[in-house]
């Protein structure tokens, strides 16, 4: 009904589909196309700023001071363990059998031999995850213990709902999350540890916050009596294989070929020898210049 009594034929309609904006603006008046025209690419504008935003904003984290920071002190080892591990649990789910010793050499070199610039952008997206997770206190702190090595002070991390350490998940679509201790570890100190071990890890006595620190320097790992048992064998027969290398190539030809014991009671599992292991874990990455 309008004002004077008459009835308005006229109802308002809805707007067409697709359109992103309110085109028929008053009852019983047809859309101004030209109006619809300009609302329509405004809308558009607006989206595609939006969009662009975004990607800025994903691309300033992405270089975030506390990222560029500590990139230059990330472990290459970490890249090729963390992807190791994840790789090792997708082929026993898929195959429901545990990959061959060549398999899962295959797959360390191939994440060895990973080209830079990808090794950047995981190392980058995984201390932007661990920036999130230390309290905002603690991030300078943790910057200044990682860059000019004070280690006296302790790093906190952000609790998860009943106060304890939280996990994360280091790469994408990860179907693993790792304790928050663990990660830095083998982040920074190259020690390969696995997401179950969290056991084996013990803060030192001089660490305030021992439920949830994360400063690496005040992490130690348990070491048992099992542990010094085997770390003799291991010496003694890589000092063994060094010693037949030198003066007989032939048997050090044959040593090679065989597992890294000899004694039948020890079975190693792994695809890193202690030799490499203390060789590659002190390298740092190379990033893209």
């Amino acid at each position: 009904m309008t004002r004077d009594g008459k009835t308005n034929t006229h109802t308002r309609k809805t707007p067409p589909p697709g359109c992103c904006c309110w085109c028929w603006m008053q009852p019983g008046l047809p859309p101004d196309p030209v109006i619809a025209t300009a609302m329509h690419r405004s809308a558009t504008m607006d989206s595609k700023a939006t969009i662009n935003k975004g990607n800025f904003l994903s691309q300033q984290e992405d270089f975030h001071p506390f990222i560029e920071a500590l990139l230059p002190y990330v472990k290459s080892f970490s890249y090729t363990w963390f992807n190791l591990q994840a790789a090792k649990r997708r082929y026993l789910k898929k195959h429901e059998k545990k990959m061959t010793h060549n398999e899962e050499n295959k797959c360390k070199r191939d994440f060895q031999n990973e080209n830079p610039e990808t090794k950047q952008k995981w190392a980058a997206r995984l201390l932007g995850k661990l920036r999130k997770d230390i309290t905002h206190d603690s991030r300078e702190n943790f910057v200044h213990c990682i860059s000019k090595k004070k280690t006296s002070m302790c790093i906190l991390s952000n609790p998860d709902q009943k106060g304890k350490m939280r996990r994360i998940d280091c790469l994408r679509q990860a179907d693993k999350v790792w304790r928050l201790d663990l990660v830095m570890v083998i982040l920074f100190k190259a020690i390969p540890l696995e997401s179950t071990d969290g056991e084996r890890l013990e803060k030192a006595c001089f660490c305030t916050s021992p439920s949830l620190c994360i400063n690496p320097y005040h992490i130690q790992v348990l070491i048992k009596e099992l542990d010094l048992y085997l770390a003799n064998f291991i010496n003694d027969e890589e000092n063994q294989s060094e010693k037949s290398h030198n003066s007989t190539r032939k048997f050090s030809k044959t040593i090679a070929s065989n597992k890294v014991f000899s004694y039948d009671f020890i079975a190693p599992t792994g695809v890193f020898t202690s030799s490499e292991l203390w060789s590659i874990t002190q390298g740092k990455m190379k990033w893209k210049g």
